[in-house]
């Protein structure tokens, strides 16, 4: 049995030896035959994106390879090369197109890729804002930056010069070398009011002036008894403008937004307490502060004046609280609109007007009830100084004590206190101008 069994084994031995040589001795004669097939394969070697290209011929020995192009493959800060057949570009570099002879081997091509270079583009506002510098990569777009600003002006673009004559298009324009973009700007332009300060309507009542630029014509005004010293962009003479706070017409605009000019009046006669007023009137008072507050005389009426409650009991007029010199005209127009009752000795003085000279000269309609301090006056400089020309007893002042009562001063002997406000006393105009 022992000999049997080593006898089929040498048997089966021999076969397989037998099956493998012609099997090797097939493959040879195939392989000789031109009848082996070899594959190409693509590797991204390190690509960021993109899908590798797939070549699914099978190719014989000595078949030419159509190479294939990168396709979608990309890597980003690289540009693509060529394919080799190691990934360190040390083996045999193949580009796109027939250029590969099959050998007896699978080839596989590895992508290689070369550092793209970048360059600094700078963002020149010319004036405007701030702008941060980006760095872009050889021929990649620059990413449009928020529109810088600037005061007075609206951003107008990119340009690829100072002179801004060639636009930067952000869309299609890409970056070969560091370079520098210039911001283009358009100057605004703006709406100019101007405001009389009690002389005429101004003509025109507006202007449109553009930023940087002159004013040019302005608006013309008059005032009666006053004499007009210009434009200005403050209130009574103040304000300020870089060329300073007078606007004329060779004045450059530099005020960011529609704004207002004011009127400035000058007094062309100077008076003395005493003398003699524009309104018929008398003057008790010259303000020391005439620029700022914009008046300078406190004129009185001298003619007849009536008797009239100051107002209702019980009723706080807000904002008619006032005492002091120059208060008066807001007590008034407090008291007209803030209290219940009628023909007050408020309402007397604001609607009071006189004409003079008469019968044809000016109307003076701007009166109003003196303060507690303004009706002092009457009495101090005029009561006391040109003799008793007004009737003696109480006269109200616009001055508010307290709800039911409001300060008087007695004419009588110059002393003032307060009084009910239903009473009936004198009311006496005076105004400003």
């Amino acid at each position: 049995m022992l000999i049997l069994g080593a006898v089929l084994a040498a048997i089966l031995l021999s076969v397989f030896l037998g099956s493998c040589e012609n099997a090797l001795m097939e493959a040879v004669e195939r392989d000789v035959a031109g009848l082996a097939t070899y594959t190409v394969t693509y590797e991204a070697n390190g690509a960021t994106g993109g899908d590798v290209p797939v070549d699914l011929t099978e190719y014989n020995t000595g078949e030419t390879v159509t190479v294939l192009d990168e396709g979608t493959l990309v890597k980003n800060e690289y540009q693509f090369v060529h394919w080799n057949t190691q990934d360190d570009d040390n083996g045999t570099s193949y580009v796109a197109g027939p250029t590969l002879i099959m050998g007896t081997s699978d080839v596989t091509l590895w992508a290689i890729w070369t550092q793209l270079p970048t360059y600094t583009v700078t963002f020149d506002s010319q004036g405007g804002s701030a702008v941060d510098s980006q760095l872009v990569i050889e021929g990649d777009f620059v990413l449009e930056p928020a529109d810088p600003t600037m005061a007075g002006y609206a951003f107008a673009g990119w340009f690829q010069e100072s002179a801004c004559n060639n636009p930067w298009d952000f869309a299609t324009d890409t970056v070969t070398a560091n370079r520098t973009l210039y911001a283009d700007w358009d100057a605004r332009t703006y709406t100019v009011t101007f405001d009389a300060r009690g002389g005429t309507t101004p003509s025109p009542a507006n202007i449109i002036v553009t930023y940087d630029e002159a004013y040019g014509t302005l608006a013309t005004t008059s005032r009666t008894n006053y004499t007009f010293e210009g434009w200005w962009t403050g209130v009574n003479g103040t304000g300020s403008q870089v060329a300073g706070s007078q606007v004329t017409e060779l004045t450059t605009v530099a005020t960011a937004s529609n704004h207002t000019l004011y009127a400035k009046w000058g007094w062309p006669v100077e008076y003395s307490v005493g003398d003699t007023a524009p309104s018929n009137g008398y003057i008790i008072y010259i303000n020391p502060n005439a620029e700022t507050d914009g008046w300078k005389y406190l004129e009185v009426y001298r003619g007849s004046h009536d008797q009239k409650a100051w107002g209702t009991t019980s009723h706080t007029v807000s904002g008619a609280d006032g005492t002091a010199i120059g208060t008066g005209e807001q007590n008034t127009s407090d008291i007209v609109t803030g209290d219940p009752a009628s023909d007050t000795a408020a309402d007397y003085c604001y609607d009071f007007s006189n004409v003079y000279p008469v019968p044809a000269g000016i109307t003076y309609d701007d009166w109003f009830l003196p303060s507690r301090e303004e009706l002092e006056l009457v009495y101090t400089h005029l009561q006391s100084w040109i003799g008793i020309f007004y009737t003696a007893g109480p006269y109200w002042s616009s001055s508010e004590y307290n709800s039911s009562y409001a300060w008087i001063c007695d004419f009588s002997d110059g002393s003032s206190s307060y009084a009910a406000k239903n009473d009936t006393y004198y009311a006496l105009p005076v105004r400003k101008r």
